[in-house]
């Protein structure tokens, strides 16, 4: 079982795990909108390894750093970042001990975020120091920590932004998003996903399961889905946009 734990990019993931993984039970307890400190000085990973997020994970997936990078207008060294991230994971390890954690990082996005934040305004600025980070992070500890680059993932490169296709809004993934996330073969390896072929571009740009969070997180649907790209899609729906990274605690694979 895995259980997703993080920011905005962790509970906008629903259940999309589980349809591009197959044969892994998934939990998200993601909490949209917050930083590596929420989940270390509050109480939301008490979630962890409750019967409420289907017990002990075997995994658990943690997006955090994101809105940590942002809030100081990506202006954080790699290590001043690295120890923020640290923290939440050591956290979670306290709470699920024998579980693994896995880091991905995030595409690159869509764009800078609709708002002018300092020096985050290109994917270099975005994206270079962050998944530094989560390597740094990782690499202290290879038994446990998974870490998986998906800075192109989506399309997207340091020196390009990923297209709208795959996005709800200039940060967040749609479910094709999640697809070219899921899909990459070192995640399916580290996951012992069962085998299937994908075409994550003929894949519905609605993700299943956002209303079954098992923690804190809010969310109830994606109402920009489909619309941001443009893509046409009857399941889409019309919102308002949301850049900004949310904190993700809850892919838990058991």
């Amino acid at each position: 079982m895995e259980e997703p734990e993080g920011d905005s990019y962790g509970e906008y993931a629903g259940k999309s795990l589980a349809k591009y993984c197959k044969g892994v039970s998934v939990h998200n307890a993601a909490i949209g909108g917050t930083t590596a400190s929420h989940w270390v000085s509050g109480d939301s990973l008490d979630v962890v390894g409750s019967s409420k997020c289907g017990g002990a994970p075997d995994w658990v997936w943690v997006t955090i750093g994101g809105n940590d990078y942002r809030e100081t207008d990506c202006s954080d060294s790699t290590s001043q970042l690295a120890g923020k991230i640290s923290s939440m994971v050591s956290k979670v390890k306290q709470k699920a001990p024998r579980a693994k954690i896995l880091l991905t990082g995030y595409c690159t996005p869509a764009g800078p975020g609709g708002r002018r934040l300092g020096d985050c305004e290109t994917p270099s600025s975005l994206m270079a120091d962050s998944m530094a980070a989560m390597r740094q992070v990782a690499s202290a500890d290879p038994a446990s920590i998974t870490f998986v680059d998906s800075t192109a993932a989506c399309n997207g490169s340091l020196t390009s932004w990923s297209p709208k296709a795959y996005f709800v809004d200039p940060i967040h993934l749609n479910n094709r998003g999640y697809c070219k996330l899921w899909s990459q073969t070192a995640i399916q390896t580290a996951l012992g996903c069962d085998a299937q072929v994908i075409n994550c571009d003929n894949e519905p740009c609605e993700t299943e399961g956002i209303d079954g969070n098992c923690g804190d997180g809010e969310m109830k649907s994606c109402p920009s889905c489909c619309s941001y790209s443009g893509i046409t899609d009857a399941t889409a729906g019309l919102g308002m946009l949301t850049p900004f990274f949310s904190a993700l605690l809850s892919l838990v694979l058991l």
